[in-house]
């Protein structure tokens, strides 16, 4: 007999990029992405920019309708300061369909371990046009999120069967980019404390496997489940990292 799936955050902050689902493949184009592809100059859309344990994440695509043909640079800005340059040659069929003329390779996605202060930060990400391109290296997208001083996360009850089943998460302090330590608990007993250093972990569900990465901050716990068939109570604490501000954040689920 299989269990239905149970999903918890380990605080208010919605993270896209760590919860099992689909990352959004692109956004809608916007007016002045329109008329970029119009005159010839670069153009794209940051699909994603949001923390994630241990730093941020980024994707979105950036495309240009001339001659040469090839893969742009991107340059990713955190608060209006320069994070790093990404080239953008992933494969995205799905802007060479709607943009005839341009490079099935335009896309860019990027883990990039970054430390941050409590607070709203914004990321942005700048297409660098090609030498002779006119015009500047556009601005092709802006995103904004909050992050507090304490851990934030993801965990779920994973591979769920009779007797046994897999915790499996992501967490990280947003003051570091160390892995941080959780506590796995079970029916208020400590099952067990481990450093989330994995680089990605495994969920299962109906027997559908998914690998997500989770950038050295992830882990994967085998528990037991009591017999009897009632439900049990699965807490995972995220731990606050040593000598920063904050404290531990604890997320409980229902197990059965």
């Amino acid at each position: 007999m299989r269990r239905t799936l149970a999903m918890s955050i380990l605080s208010t902050v919605v993270l896209a990029g760590i919860s099992v689902g689909a990352v959004p493949a692109s956004a809608s184009p916007t007016t002045a992405v329109t008329q970029a592809a119009a005159v010839g100059a670069p153009f794209g859309s940051l699909d994603l920019g949001e923390y994630v344990p241990g730093g941020i994440g980024v994707k979105g695509w950036v495309a240009f309708k001339g001659s040469p043909q090839k893969s742009l640079k991107v340059h990713i800005k955190l608060d209006g300061k320069l994070l790093t340059g990404l080239s953008a040659n992933q494969p995205r069929p799905d802007v060479a369909k709607k943009y005839p003329g341009v490079t099935t390779n335009t896309g860019f996605s990027s883990f990039l371990p970054t430390k941050l202060a409590a607070g709203t930060h914004t990321v942005c990400a700048f297409a660098i046009k090609p030498a002779g391109a006119p015009g500047g290296n556009p601005n092709i997208g802006c995103r904004s999120f909050t992050t507090g001083d304490s851990p934030i996360g993801t965990f779920a009850a994973s591979a769920l069967r009779e007797k046994s089943f897999h915790v499996v998460g992501s967490v990280g302090d947003p003051n570091t980019v160390r892995a941080i330590k959780v506590k796995v608990t079970l029916d208020g007993k400590v099952q067990n404390t481990v450093t989330a250093n994995k680089k990605s972990f495994v969920y299962e569900e109906k027997g559908k496997k998914t690998t997500v990465s989770a950038y050295g901050h992830g882990f994967d716990l085998a528990l037991k489940l009591p017999s009897g068939g009632k439900a049990h109570q699965l807490c995972v604490t995220a731990i606050n990292a040593t000598s920063t501000p904050g404290g531990n954040v604890t997320g409980c689920i229902s197990v059965k």
